[in-house]
């Protein structure tokens, strides 16, 4: 026997974990549903208490014809059957059918004040993706978090950098003074620029490389529009100044932004190859493999 497979199928793992994405309800929905369940019950009890007791009132006759009802053919079991539809229509407005389009109405009106509320600014308005945002947000009394990212901005700022026992930039902790710190389109952070780690970066053949494997040795992705030249540099960026990375890991954005501000930038990224411009000249470097981070 060379192998032997024990769970397979719907007994594996994945399939086990998998049970489905649970509806999600808010505490007001959950007490409308219950509420509407509970009248619905009433209602059908009050049809078939009206309607049982129609057949008993009919039987009371004694097979005789009440002047002021049309002349009854039918079976009295069938009557009184036919006539729980009949007080089913008149006790219908006992569903509150009207409340949820009520609800939903005021869940508008909420986000429209979330929306203009000005303590809630950043650098845009906030942005509802769901219409009970404002029972949820109501119901939270704890906030538990494992990460410090969670609660935070999470900004990866280039500090300092070791290379040929020779450490550049700052090496104390703390985030810098907003006057340091330049905010691109895109919303990146962009790192003081350290006067030794510059003059290093045109001399030192370790520090390029250092600059080199920072700005390529990554998945970050360039999302400026381009232009269509005549050479390898196809579809460069209009203005190097306005180039806006997009990466998976904030790490890697870092490192990229840091290689900018020391002329070292990322223009395009294909599949097969990376485009930077090295100073003042513009190099394509052949993609070997890709590690993820």
């Amino acid at each position: 026997i060379i192998g032997l497979v024990i769970y397979a199928g719907h007994d594996t793992k994945a399939m086990q974990n998998n049970k489905g994405a649970r509806p999600k309800r808010s505490k007001v929905e959950k007490i409308l549903n219950t509420d509407v369940f509970i009248i619905l019950a009433m209602l059908l009890s009050m049809c078939s208490i009206s309607a049982f007791g129609q057949w008993i009132w009919l039987q009371s006759y004694d097979g005789r014809q009440a002047p002021f009802l049309p002349i009854i053919t039918e079976k009295l079991s069938y009557v009184a059957f036919l006539s729980f539809f009949v007080f089913l229509i008149v006790f219908n407005q006992l569903i509150p059918m009207s409340l949820y389009i009520m609800l939903e109405l005021t869940k508008v009106i909420q986000i429209w004040f979330l929306r203009q509320d000005l303590d809630l600014f950043g650098t845009k308005s906030v942005l509802c993706r769901s219409m009970s945002i404002a029972e949820d947000l109501g119901q939270v009394e704890y906030i538990f978090s494992d990460k410090t990212g969670t609660l935070t901005e999470n900004q990866m700022i280039f500090k300092c950098i070791t290379c040929s026992r020779r450490i550049y930039g700052e090496t104390s902790t703390g985030r810098g003074t907003p006057s340091e710190l330049v905010v691109d389109e895109g919303g990146g952070v962009r790192p003081p620029v350290n006067s030794e780690l510059l003059a290093a970066s045109t001399s030192d053949e370790n520090v390029k490389t250092m600059m080199v494997g920072m700005a390529v040795c990554n998945t970050v992705m360039v999302t400026t529009e381009g232009r269509r030249g005549t050479s390898f540099s196809q579809y460069l960026p209009k203005d190097f100044n306005r180039i806006v990375y997009e990466a998976e890991s904030p790490d890697e954005l870092s490192l990229v932004n840091a290689a900018r501000e020391y002329k070292f930038i990322l223009l395009r990224r294909t599949p097969e190859s990376c485009v930077l411009k090295q100073q003042d000249v513009i190099m394509r470097y052949k993609v070997g493999i890709i590690m993820r981070y």
